[in-house]
């Protein structure tokens, strides 16, 4: 695709229902010149406020919901998971799931969204421990209602540039709700998780996170131990086999193209490895997830 496409719509459903929101969209935007295409944008945002009794139901799409209530209450159900709402509260509306929504006992509800495409969102998901997630307590939602405000500021100007502040807002957006996901680990330990998590696709030493920690081996080894159970090279392995297994399940990518990703340059040894951590091969594993 040579030029980036955005889709821009607002929605103020006073007292209606969401459904048909989709359907207004405006034209199709052709974004300034270039063939780069950011692997994560936000192509769409709004807000909508809606009445007793009103809900919406989505069977299975590609694109990344985020939305975030701001009054009222409201329900949320994906993967056969009901969450109650209120404000403050994000629920994600996660790619390949169906999920029912609308309004809970107050019978009001006023939310912002913003729907997120890319190529890598599925890999951000997990990298930021988003992964499977259906709804979130961020630990500053005016932070992200600023961003979705700025979404929507940058959809409907379209100022010089507005593709690439788009993705930075997208990033910013999934990096805050990561933030109030982790656990309160102590700050060394806070650094070196997000060395790890930064640095699936390799094999990574003790003394690297150790270096971004700031702290020594027998020390670090004391807190992970203590917070999760495991040394940081165990954590960092468990980790790298959990994102082969979200790739396992959410894409269709050979055995091959997966090992490379998660930094195995042999696919035979990172079959066995897999084995070894995971308790059966790759191969059967995705048939296991695809029968679920």
């Amino acid at each position: 695709m040579a030029n980036h496409i955005f889709i821009h719509v607002i929605s103020d459903h006073r007292r209606r229902a969401f459904r048909g929101a989709y359907e207004n969209l405006s034209p199709y935007y052709n974004v300034e010149g270039g063939s780069y295409v950011p692997p994560l944008t936000i192509v769409a945002s709004g807000s909508s406020h809606w009445g007793m009794g009103h809900s919406y139901h989505r069977d299975r799409c590609d694109l990344l919901g985020v939305e975030l209530m701001l009054a009222g209450t409201g329900f949320f159900i994906q993967d056969g998971r009901r969450y109650e709402l209120g404000p403050g509260d994000v629920f994600i509306l996660r790619p390949g799931c169906a999920h029912t929504y609308g309004t809970g006992s107050s019978g009001y509800l006023l939310k912002r969204h913003v729907t997120l495409q890319g190529t890598g969102k599925d890999q951000l998901l997990h990298v930021m421990g988003l992964a499977g997630r259906d709804f979130v307590r961020p630990l500053a939602p005016r932070s992200v209602a600023t961003r979705m405000k700025e979404a929507n500021r940058l959809l409907t100007a379209r100022p010089a540039g507005f593709a690439l502040r788009l993705s930075h807002v997208a990033y910013e957006t999934l990096t805050e709700l990561s933030r109030s996901t982790y656990p309160q680990y102590p700050p060394p330990m806070r650094a070196a998780v997000e060395f790890i998590q930064q640095n699936l696709n390799r094999p990574v030493s003790a003394g690297e996170i150790c270096r971004r920690a700031g702290l020594s081996q027998t020390h670090l080894n004391r807190l992970f131990r203590k917070h999760a159970g495991n040394s940081p090279v165990r954590y960092h392995l468990r980790e790298r086999f959990a994102w082969a297994r979200h790739i396992l399940r959410e894409t269709a990518q050979s055995i091959k193209e997966i090992s490379a990703i998660v930094g195995y340059d042999d696919p035979l040894y990172f079959s066995s490895q897999f084995k070894k951590h995971v308790g059966i091969s790759p191969k059967h594993y995705r048939r296991q997830a695809n029968r679920t």
